[in-house]
């Protein structure tokens, strides 16, 4: 197994037991992540290693084609993960937590990366450009599914919000 796919499934490891984990939204708790620093940390380690990988190697059109195609495909699992995500009420705080579907949605979506790797081989591309663009892919998937989130919370709490704006 190379360094890229290790690091990448560690972090895939990681991204996936956050998610089933029942957490709070909004505040700080003791121990938690800002939001966007584990995209921001995917997406600079990632950009590294995608350089680090392209210096010696050349990609062709159909390589990049594959790679936008899988990408793409990341980005619309990513809104269908947000949608997955559970959001409920408990003591006046909202928490959310990732369902079956969030789980099975990033298992088929982390191996689009690794099938595409497959794809650009027999394209004629470099072997090893889906291990190379994992981080990134993590980095897109879990950007799109926040910002889903976060929609989906602003549309639950607006309506709390306008019922408070009216009382003042």
């Amino acid at each position: 197994m190379s360094g890229s796919l290790a690091i990448g499934l560690a972090a895939f490891a990681f991204l996936l037991y956050r998610q089933v984990q029942r957490r709070p939204i909004g505040g700080r708790g003791r121990g938690t992540v800002r939001r966007g620093e584990i995209a921001l940390v995917l997406l600079a380690v990632g950009a590294i290693e995608l350089a680090s990988f392209a210096q010696h190697r050349h990609f062709g059109a159909a390589s990049v084609a594959i790679l936008c195609a899988s990408f793409a495909v990341g980005g619309a699992l990513g809104v269908a993960r947000g949608f997955a995500v559970r959001l409920w009420s408990e003591n006046g705080r909202l928490y959310r937590q990732g369902t079956a579907i969030t789980v099975v949605l990033w298992l088929v979506g982390v191996g689009l990366p690794l099938a595409g790797e497959r794809l650009i081989e027999r394209a004629g591309g470099p072997a090893g450009a889906g291990q190379a663009t994992l981080l990134l892919y993590l980095a897109l998937a879990v950007t799109v599914q926040t910002l889903v989130l976060r929609r989906r919370v602003r549309a639950l709490l607006s309506p709390v919000l306008r019922d408070l704006s009216l009382a003042d």
